[in-house]
């Protein structure tokens, strides 16, 4: 979550901090998942926690560098990059393209994702 050679972890301050982001992310992932997460990590516990800190990493990147502008501009007045991010969360991830998870079309055959 944070750059080693930019920051200075071993201030407590700063550790702390980093502890904090990876409770927050950690901490939902347990939840949904209806799991105490421990410090050992299961291979599933991890791909789920790393899954939600790429989606919310992506996102702030593009949010810092300007790239939702578009988008932002096409959605109702009023509406923030936060209330973006929160539907983003309470929807899920999107599938790739041929996962088993793919929307179907009604006929038994799945179509990838179209983002």
């Amino acid at each position: 979550m944070f750059r080693s050679e930019r920051l200075a972890l071993t201030r407590p301050v700063l550790r702390q901090a980093a502890q904090t982001a990876a409770q927050v992310l950690s901490g939902p992932v347990g939840g949904e998942r209806e799991e105490k997460i421990e410090r050992v990590l299961t291979l599933s516990q991890a791909a789920a926690i790393v899954g939600a800190w790429s989606l919310v990493h992506g996102f702030a990147m593009l949010l810092l560098d300007g790239r939702l502008g578009a988008i932002m501009a096409r959605l109702p007045a009023g509406t923030t990059p936060d209330m973006l991010l929160g539907s983003i969360l309470r929807s899920g991830r999107p599938r790739a393209p041929g996962s088993a998870k793919a929307s179907s079309s009604g006929n038994g055959r799945t179509r990838p994702w179209t983002g």
